[in-house]
């Protein structure tokens, strides 16, 4: 399986009445990088 890992994004400012938005972020260890590398999948980094 092919993972990709977006780089992290900041809080997005927004005219009113939303006012700041956050993103869901999505965070890997190179620990967990490299378990998955050694079961065979494929990790992209941005």
């Amino acid at each position: 399986m092919e993972f990709g890992l977006p780089k992290e994004q900041a809080v997005v400012k927004t005219q009113p009445p939303f006012g700041e938005v956050r993103e869901g972020r999505v965070a890997l260890t190179p620990q967990g990088v490299r378990e998955l590398v050694e079961r065979g999948h494929r990790v992209y980094v941005e």
